[in-house]
């Protein structure tokens, strides 16, 4: 019992008043907190709110993007790898502000959209080094970047040569 906490009808106290001040009281933002109905505890799981870790037996939650808006996001990306699409208009094709969305999206990936896209391009520019001797400014600007040089600094960081070489390598490395 909580001193202090009595009803202004008499000296009964409310079960329910001293529950709430007792976890009130110890409350701390490393504990979880559990909000309950008053349904039984087998009907209702108890919704958690956690600024440290999940209550004990309660799943993890996530908050990553629903399996369409995933779905409708790469979709957008991948048919706009030339141009030079926003997150925002991502975003608002998924119904979501920007920063939301950017923080969905990466639970889902691992990667920030943008960090996603870059590696679509990069995909899609092995792809074109490979398919044929198209020129590497071309396959540069094909895939959305600004330049042969962004491109070549990208692509030489990423997977480790530069996008001549590492087309004559897989080249004769097919032969």
């Amino acid at each position: 019992m909580i001193p202090g906490i009595e009803s202004k009808r008499g000296n009964t106290r409310s079960p329910i008043i001293e529950q709430l001040c007792s976890e009130t009281v110890s409350f701390t933002w490393s504990r979880p907190v559990a909000i309950h109905d008053q349904r039984q505890p087998s009907q209702t799981p108890p919704v958690a709110h956690t600024k440290g870790a999940p209550l004990q037996g309660a799943e993890p939650a996530r908050w990553g993007l629903a399996p369409w808006q995933e779905r409708r996001a790469k979709e957008l990306m991948l048919g706009n790898l030339t141009s030079r699409m926003k997150v925002e208009e991502v975003a608002e094709a998924c119904k979501l502000s920007r920063s939301h969305f950017s923080r969905a999206f990466k639970v889902n990936t691992g990667v920030s959209p943008s960090e996603w896209l870059i590696n679509a391009r990069l995909e899609r520019a092995k792809e074109l080094l490979l398919s044929g001797t198209t020129a590497v400014s071309d396959v540069a600007l094909a895939c959305g970047f600004c330049d042969q040089s962004h491109f070549t600094r990208l692509f030489q960081s990423r997977i480790g040569s530069p996008p001549a070489a590492w087309r004559h390598r897989k080249k004769r490395a097919s032969q």
